[in-house]
């Protein structure tokens, strides 16, 4: 059994208080600028513009029961292997998603399954649109 006498538990919590103040000065200069740095650069890392496979298709996905997904008001297949990534290009869960329709790509695999879909942000969406409109015949 471990016995801590208050003499030796408050020598112990001097010790680690010193050693505390020792290296606060060391580490305070070196965090502080390291926060003012990431502050400062540019955040081209969030801004950057996604690329969308070839085929990839624009629709819109409303949210169904799992593993059902409706692109374009049809009921579709997600397959097993689906991948779904928001607006911050990060991949989620399809029960993660909040009810609801949203502009997305898509690409189907071999056996005509949604398997890969990109959820758009605003721009992307109004991009999505102006390449479909640009790709529609007009009728006279």
């Amino acid at each position: 059994m471990l016995r801590i006498f208050p003499s030796s538990f408050l020598a112990l919590k001097f010790n680690l208080t010193l050693s505390l103040l020792l290296t606060l000065p060391l580490t305070l200069p070196l965090t502080l600028s390291l926060t003012l740095l990431s502050a400062t650069l540019p955040q081209t890392a969030m801004a950057q513009e996604r690329e969308f496979h070839a085929k990839a298709i624009a629709a819109t996905m409303t949210t169904a029961i799992y593993p059902n997904v409706l692109i374009n008001g049809k009921v579709r297949f997600l397959a097993a292997n689906a991948q779904i990534r928001n607006v911050d290009n990060m991949i989620v869960t399809p029960n993660s998603i909040i009810d609801g329709s949203y502009p997305v790509r898509y690409l189907e695999n071999d056996s005509g399954e949604i398997f890969r879909v990109w959820i758009l942000t605003a721009d992307e969406a109004a991009t999505a649109r102006d390449s479909l409109r640009a790709h529609i015949p007009t009728v006279r």
